[in-house]
């Protein structure tokens, strides 16, 4: 037990009963797959959640601490957490997380709570679905490559360290917490992979999220010649497809605020919806003033 308000109180991840927790998860129509508490353990280096006395509400909250401040921050390969039970408790727990983090920065649901809003791209997969010209003609550029569903991780794994995760210098603690929610995914019958491949040669390949009724597109990846190729645009269009075929509702693309990347999911029809991020900075100076240092 951290920190005690009335009803909520703020919970330590050794003290939260995983039975109760993901059950009510996968019994809520929230379709956050991140929620699940293999998941937070997957992603986060360390979570709390604030919770009542039932677990009629509950709002887990990924924090890291360094040099003794501790801050709340979304993890990575997440784009947001999401509370579950009445919403007139949302603003109650803030303020116990206020107490708890001197430095705060995590998204959420669409909330008149938030400070800034965020997008998202996502797909209704129950009406007819219109791909941009540039997106049919890259799709059917492709049309050589042929894709397969696989319980292999080690392809997609490979491709995007070489790629993706090289590009973007991202440490090897990320890429283990990678591994361990694409892994803990498939464990909990929430999620698959797909290779594309160019004869017997594995190209590229595709890890999709499911919770529910939703697909979400976590991560893919193709070496530079195959994305000239027209691979991702075969693999997006054969991830959609599949789940259709699966009769799911939603294609979730994960998101993205930057232009480029959002238009490009924009060409599969998906539209814009916004989510909050909710932020502050109560970090002593000299802790401020070393991030600025180390840019």
């Amino acid at each position: 037990l951290l920190y005690r308000n009335n009803i909520l109180r703020l919970l330590a991840r050794k003290n939260i009963n995983d039975a109760v927790w993901n059950r009510i998860v996968e019994n809520s129509p929230i379709e956050n797959c991140i929620l699940y508490s293999w998941a937070m353990d997957a992603t986060a280096e360390n979570w709390c959640a604030v919770v009542d006395g039932e677990y009629d509400f509950f709002l887990p909250i990924p924090f890291s601490v360094k040099l003794g401040v501790k801050r709340a921050r979304q993890q990575v390969y997440s784009r947001q957490v999401d509370f579950i039970g009445d919403s007139k408790l949302f603003p109650k727990a803030i303020e116990i997380l206020k107490t708890e983090f001197k430095e705060f920065d995590v998204r959420f649901s669409e909330t008149k709570f938030g400070i800034s809003d965020q997008y998202f791209q996502i797909l209704d997969l129950t009406k007819e679905i219109d791909y941009s010209t540039n997106a049919k003609r890259l799709i059917k550029k492709a049309k050589h490559f042929r894709y397969e569903l696989t319980p292999d991780l080690a392809p997609l794994i490979e491709l995007y360290t070489s790629n993706t995760h090289k590009k973007l210098n991202n440490s090897n603690a990320y890429l283990q917490r990678l591994k361990r929610l694409m892994q803990s995914c498939m464990e909990n019958g929430k999620g698959y992979a797909f290779t594309a491949l160019d004869g017997d040669k594995i190209v590229g390949a595709c890890f999709i999220i499911e919770d529910k009724s939703t697909s979400t597109y976590l991560i893919g990846d193709a070496d530079l010649d195959e994305k000239k190729a027209g691979v991702v645009y075969g693999m997006m269009d054969f991830a959609i497809n599949t789940a259709k075929e699966r009769n799911m509702k939603h294609f979730d693309f994960g998101g993205s605020n930057v232009a480029s990347v959002a238009q490009f999911y924009r060409k599969f029809g998906a539209e814009n919806k916004k989510y909050t991020r909710v932020n502050w900075d109560k970090s002593p100076f000299w802790f401020k003033a070393l991030k600025k240092i180390k840019g």
